[in-house]
């Protein structure tokens, strides 16, 4: 299988304390792999750091065959790595559509085909394009959470602190936490 992205004995730190101790995981094309511990485990630290938004103390993150430890946010996001934020992170008075043209705001194509196969996903949220985000249900603000920043014009992956898991966009979309690879990681 093809291999999306591998962490290897990553390690933050915080100050003096140590927020993850040496992690190390894969993830191949079409996999699923879930984070789970309990709070303060590392988990969100883990996420953030593959993200950018933290450096690590050591190890690597290798996402598509390029080392990408440490490099800014918005290099990697240019990638097609983001992550989706813990909540219900939308813009409270912005349109639905208006919401998911913003998801995709690195992309340079069309993005019809993929709003109507979001709409196709989530077709209470064709009936509300034209309401305000901020007005709707938490579920319904929660499918409107990012879709289209998956949908990037080469999306291979995407993870969610709010479910702890990292999920490969070739071969599955999934609103809602969900385990294909049962392969248990301990953070610690």
């Amino acid at each position: 299988m093809e291999e999306v992205l591998r962490i290897n004995d990553l390690k933050v730190n915080y100050g003096g304390i140590e927020a993850v101790r040496g992690i190390s995981f894969h993830v191949n094309k079409g996999e699923i792999v879930t984070l789970i511990g309990a709070n303060g485990a590392g988990k969100s630290s883990t996420l953030r750091t593959i993200s950018g938004l933290v450096k690590p103390s050591g190890g690597s993150v290798v996402f598509g065959g390029e080392d990408i430890t440490a490099k800014d946010p918005t290099s990697i996001v240019s990638k097609g790595l983001m992550m989706v934020p813990e909540g219900r992170r939308i813009f409270p008075n912005l349109t639905v559509l208006e919401n998911l043209k913003m998801g995709a705001y690195l992309r340079n194509d069309d993005l019809e085909k993929d709003i109507e196969m979001v709409y196709g996903y989530f077709p209470r949220l064709k009936e509300r394009s034209w309401q305000a985000g901020g007005t709707l249900s938490g579920g319904e603000q929660q499918m409107l959470t990012g879709d289209l920043r998956y949908h990037q014009e080469d999306p291979r992956r995407r993870h969610n602190s709010s479910s702890y898991r990292a999920e490969c966009k070739y071969g599955t979309s999934c609103s809602r936490p969900c385990i294909r690879n049962r392969e248990w990681k301990d953070i610690h």
